[in-house]
């Protein structure tokens, strides 16, 4: 803590320079001047409004930011696009212990659970889980005393962050930090027919304040490795209920991605038609951050020429939750996040609608992308309901970690994608 004590850092806030609150156009910037250690932090950010809605349980108050940017001036340095959806993936992807006792009070999320001793008699003397609560009906203005309002450290989204040791005016000269807010308010409140506005955020800094030090931090760039999240779609289209059951196969050309090496790669299964995420100007829950369940679902990539799994491709569904934590580590999920149970199995302690809802498909490609190509099976049934599992048009979202490079030199500086690991 001498490091802090010493006075040779001294910590700020920023106000934005820009702040537009506008539903459909909202932003706001941050210019950022003088040598900063990388530990930025957002606080104050989330929406408020009429009190009749109330933030979602899965996303809480991140669910507001569309995409967020640090820029040299024009120069893109690092990107999260799609931020909520990023961000909604990271929430379950940590431990309960870690949900259940911090971030859910910084985040104002409803991730992780509880266990308890469910109803002799109507259970049959069974444990089931309760989903932890928090406070989550939007303030009426937007009052800095709030608990509605967010803490969040930049550097868990900014793997950039992780990597550089000092932002430095004397390396990126014009550095400032763009927030871009989310247009579609189902993906950040219940009610979508109640009006809201954007907070105005703060930036916390920690300004380095002896030279000697800032100094020896720059010297220290030379060539600096992270992995980005970038993003590509597919659309798997809707068939029919003809009362008759059958299999669909939908093969498609990933493009987003060629040319770079790719680590880690994710995907989850949303509505096409996101109107199906709200029932009555209701969100229902997990809304737009659902990875909705089908049947007999088989999933191939073939990386290269080659095929990635043997076989037809990864098929069962605990197959593919087991593939998705070995590969990207613990997931916060209920026992039904991938299923659907027979109704012997009561989750009226969670939330019905969530039942199926969380199957994401996760896995490691380990390769520099020069053609990458996505087969999706499933099984279409008899089903009646709408919306349902089975037989909607679906988007699915496909997240790659990609491998880039900064290399500073020569008093200037070159980012480019790596054809290697990090």
């Amino acid at each position: 803590m001498s490091f802090y004590s010493s006075e040779d850092i001294k910590n700020e806030l920023l106000e934005p320079s820009v702040h537009n609150s506008n539903s459909t156009s909202g932003r706001s910037e941050f210019r950022i001047k003088g040598d900063i250690l990388p530990s930025l932090k957002l606080l104050n950010t989330g929406a408020f409004g009429q009190a009749g809605t109330t933030t979602l349980d899965f996303i809480g108050v991140l669910g507001n930011i569309k995409h967020i940017t640090l820029f040299d001036g024009r120069q893109e340095l690092t990107a999260v696009r799609n931020f909520n959806d990023v961000m909604g993936f990271k929430n379950i992807n940590k431990d309960n212990h870690s949900n259940s006792d911090i971030d859910r009070f910084l985040k104002r999320h409803s991730v992780g659970y509880q266990s308890r001793d469910a109803n002799f008699t109507n259970n049959y003397g069974r444990k089931d889980m309760v989903k932890n609560t928090i406070t989550k009906s939007f303030s009426a203005t937007d009052d800095d005393k709030s608990a509605q309002a967010l803490y969040f450290d930049l550097r868990e989204c900014f793997k950039m962050l992780q990597s550089v040791p000092i932002l430095s005016d004397k390396v990126f000269s014009q550095l400032r930090l763009v927030i871009e807010y989310e247009n579609q308010n189902q993906k950040y409140q219940v009610a979508t027919n109640v009006v809201s506005t954007h907070r105005r955020p703060l930036l916390a800094i920690d300004r380095v304040m002896n030279p000697v030090i800032a100094t020896n931090l720059i010297n220290s760039i030379s060539a600096v490795s992270w992995v980005e999240e970038e993003h590509d779609r597919i659309n798997v289209p809707a068939t029919t209920n003809n009362a008759v059951a059958s299999t669909q196969k939908t093969s498609k050309r990933v493009l987003g991605f060629n040319n770079k090496y790719v680590g880690r790669l994710r995907i989850r299964k949303g509505y096409q038609d996101t109107s199906k995420n709200v029932n009555a100007n209701a969100v229902v829950e997990p809304g737009a951050y659902q990875s909705i369940l089908a049947k007999g679902e088989v999933i191939q990539l073939v990386v290269n020429g080659r095929a990635l799994f043997p076989r037809a491709g990864l098929e069962g569904n605990n197959r593919r939750l087991a593939h998705l934590v070995d590969t990207h580590g613990e997931m916060n999920l209920t026992p039904d996040a991938n299923h659907i149970f027979h109704t012997d199995f009561n989750p009226s302690a969670l939330d019905a609608n969530k039942t199926g809802k969380m199957d994401y498909f996760g896995t490691t490609l380990g390769a520099e992308i020069r053609e990458l190509q996505l087969e999706y099976t499933r099984e279409l049934q008899i089903d009646t309901t709408d919306p349902g599992h089975y037989n909607q048009a679906l988007t699915l979202l496909i997240t790659a970690e990609v491998s880039k490079v900064l290399q500073v030199g020569n008093g200037s500086y070159r980012i480019s994608y790596s054809s290697n690991p990090v």
